[in-house]
């Protein structure tokens, strides 16, 4: 029993080496492209030099007016992302995407709708994937041509209920916010989610 096992193996083996030797061994110069050919771009961060936009509507900011508070002022004077948790905080965005360009001025902007947001049975967020696309295609189409910072779905990845389906959503809704020029950032997303 134990020869025929060995002969398996290097019968296994002869037959890997034969196909790796038909495939050939890439050569020194294959591996390696001729450096006169090779052309780089600078590396620059999309950010540098950006001016965030100082939000006066932010709930700090209410606040502050609302009750005298101007120990709020470091705060307030302080770029914050507005956070969109539902179709109702699209209807903002317009508004907000022009007095930003009015100010020269990037917004940025938390994406916190994904279906099963809490991984509490689909009480939180979109009701489906497919609500999900449609909520970040309403929020691409209200931005116009203002370019954003989008912090996407902040705990979507470490979250207990994370699966291929999320995995599937949150892809397609990067792939669209990038291909509308829109930057998305997110210190919790491997690359590999969206490959």
């Amino acid at each position: 029993m134990r020869t025929v096992r060995v002969a398996s193996w290097l019968v296994t083996l002869v037959a890997l080496a034969a196909g790796m030797a038909a495939c050939g061994s890439p050569t020194r110069k294959q591996l390696r492209p001729d450096p006169a050919t090779v052309k780089y771009a600078a590396l620059q961060h999309p950010l540098r030099g950006a001016r965030l936009y100082l939000d006066p509507d932010s709930p700090a900011r209410r606040y502050q007016t609302a009750h005298g508070a101007a120990w709020l002022d470091p705060i307030t004077a302080t770029p914050q992302a507005r956070w969109l948790t539902s179709p109702q905080d699209l209807a903002a965005v317009p508004e907000l995407a022009r007095d930003a360009r009015a100010h020269a001025a990037m917004p940025v902007l938390v994406a916190y709708y994904i279906p099963d947001r809490g991984c509490s049975n689909h009480r939180d967020g979109a009701p489906d994937p497919a609500a999900y696309q449609q909520w970040i295609a309403t929020l691409i189409r209200n931005l116009g041509g203002t370019r954003a910072v989008v912090i996407m779905e902040p705990d979507a990845v470490p979250a207990d209920c994370f699966d291929d389906t999320r995995a599937s959503t949150m892809r397609a809704a990067v792939a669209k916010l990038v291909d509308a020029g829109q930057y998305v950032v997110s210190a919790l997303l491997p690359l590999s989610v969206f490959r």
